[in-house]
């Protein structure tokens, strides 16, 4: 099973206004209704201030995993009330492969089973992040 190419789409303050996806030869885009589209998909791109990739992994919540999201890594899969909070780190794509981390402070995305992580937000939209993921923009 090969990984969906997605993309979200950013405006230049901040907001989500929608998503590129390409499927079955040709790219698609949803303009959220809350950014003035329908939210259908239709044939085309939607260009914005900042695109952020798709890794291919959903997080303990199934929510999808993007670049510059901002997870909160778990020591034990537990529910998340149960669970021992390790760092809030910000999802980059670099030196060809998906990393999290901390400027110079990185590991492979993919060396942490995805039941690990929750995204708690996103460098774009999240003006109140944690002091380790601010240390990351």
């Amino acid at each position: 099973m090969s990984r969906a190419i997605k993309f979200r789409v950013w405006d230049k303050d901040g907001k989500l206004i929608g998503v590129n996806r390409f499927e079955k030869g040709r790219w698609q885009c949803q303009m959220l209704q809350e950014a003035g589209g329908s939210g259908e998909w239709s044939n085309g791109v939607l260009h914005g201030q900042t695109m952020d990739q798709f890794t291919g992994l959903h997080d303990t919540n199934d929510q999808e995993i993007y670049e510059a999201d901002v997870v909160n890594v778990y020591d034990t899969p537990e529910t998340p009330e149960a669970r021992d909070f390790d760092e809030s780190l910000v999802v980059e794509f670099r030196e060809g492969q998906w990393w999290w981390g901390n400027g110079g402070n990185a590991e492979p995305l993919y060396d942490i089973s995805p039941e690990y992580m929750q995204i708690i937000g996103n460098v774009h939209g999240d003006r109140d992040l944690p002091k380790s993921a601010e240390a990351s923009r």
